[in-house]
């Protein structure tokens, strides 16, 4: 289909026929294609130790966690 230039047909069963009048070729990469590829990724982790946000084991406190 490539070599064979524009508008392409090929005739099915019972009569019928499709034509492709155009298509792009793709290429899938994955994540491991952009970090091979040079990409840099930076994590930045905190954590907060202060007790300004209240007791965790109360409902009220923004590190409550129910379970």
């Amino acid at each position: 289909m490539i070599d064979g230039g524009e508008n392409q047909s090929m005739k099915l069963e019972g009569g019928s026929s499709i034509t492709i009048t155009g298509f792009k070729l793709a290429e899938r990469v994955t994540f491991l294609d952009y970090i091979f590829g040079g990409c840099e990724i930076n994590v930045h982790v905190a954590i907060d130790f202060t007790l300004s946000n209240g007791d965790p084991k109360k409902p009220n406190s923004l590190h409550y966690l129910s379970g």
